[in-house]
This record gives C-alpha cells, structure tokens and sequence, in this order.
C-alpha cells in the first residue's frame, strides 16, 4: 500500500545513472485494472508528477503515461498502482530514459576527424548503456546540412554515417 494513494496495492521502482534534462518516459498498462502511475523523489517519497489512466476501447487495456525532464540531484522512483482500491492484475511498465543536448557550433569547433576535415563538429561519448540496447540518436538543426556519424572511440572507424536527421544502431559488446 502506497501512502499518497492508501488503499491500493502498489510497486515502486527506482530510477538511477540520470543526468540533467534527460528525457524519462513511462507507460504503465494493463487489461485487468484502471491504471495510476506517479514518479516521485525517492529520498522523500513525495510525488512529482501523478497520471490517472485512459481507456483504450480498442484493445481493452488502460494506460497512465508520464514525461519528464530530470535533474541530476535528484533521485528518481516510479510507484505504479491501481485507480480504484483493493484491484489486482497483471500489467506493464515501459521506462525509457533519453538524453538530449542543446549545443551548437562556433569557429573553435574544427576538430580534427578521420574522414572530414575542416568542418564544424561537436563529438559526444555515448555511456551508460547495454549491449543490445537500442539506440536513436535525433540532431535537429534548422541551420546547416548536417551529417551524423556514428564512431569507434578506440579505433576511430566510422561504423555509421547518415545525412538523415536521426540514426539508430544496436549496442554492440566491447566498442566504445
């Protein structure tokens, strides 16, 4: 029994390894009960933001969804729990953590690269995930053409190149 929502079974699950404005997305679903998610401080159990469920008459599942930007101090938790008191089921959480930057490019940007010379870039190490995860990187810019590579820290191999705005790839074991 969670004690913001009393009377209702509960499960709560911490959040951890967040930085600054990373994107936490949550979806709570199930058939058997009306949803009700909440992400809260986990130091102090107080919530930040509640989100009671819809009801989807297509597939007969309700769902309760939050998004939110994290700080860095703070320790997050989610409780998931059911709207009306004393319910019991099944259902399903789906977390998903992003990272976005806001940055952009001056004249001291000219690194040296492998394959592009005498260009403005910004290069960032990708961390904290596992190998099979899977990964979209989204580079919004109104400003320039732009190219996204995807690079083999150690070695310096391009093993991804797009013009695209977004690339996606499969974390693979040992390459950073």
């Amino acid at each position: 029994m969670y004690r913001f929502w009393g009377g209702r079974y509960s499960d709560r699950y911490d959040i951890t390894n967040l930085s600054d404005f990373q994107t936490i997305n949550i979806e709570l679903t199930s058939s058997d009960y009306n949803t009700m998610l909440f992400l809260v401080n986990a130091d102090t159990g107080r919530y930040i933001v509640p989100n009671r469920g819809s009801y989807n008459s297509e597939d007969g599942t309700y769902s309760s969804n939050i998004t939110y930007k994290a700080r860095a101090d703070v320790n997050y938790a989610i409780v998931v729990s059911s709207f009306s008191r004393l319910q019991v089921g099944d259902y399903t959480l789906d977390v998903k953590t992003n990272f976005s930057v806001n940055a952009g490019f001056d004249q001291n940007d000219d690194d040296f690269h492998p394959i592009i010379r005498n260009r403005l870039m910004d290069n960032y190490l990708l961390s904290d995930v596992q190998v099979g995860e899977d990964v979209e990187i989204n580079l919004n810019s109104g400003s320039s053409n732009n190219l996204v590579q995807l690079i083999n820290k150690d070695t310096g191999d391009v093993l991804q190149s797009s013009n695209q705005p977004n690339l996606k790839f499969t974390v693979e074991d040992n390459i950073n």
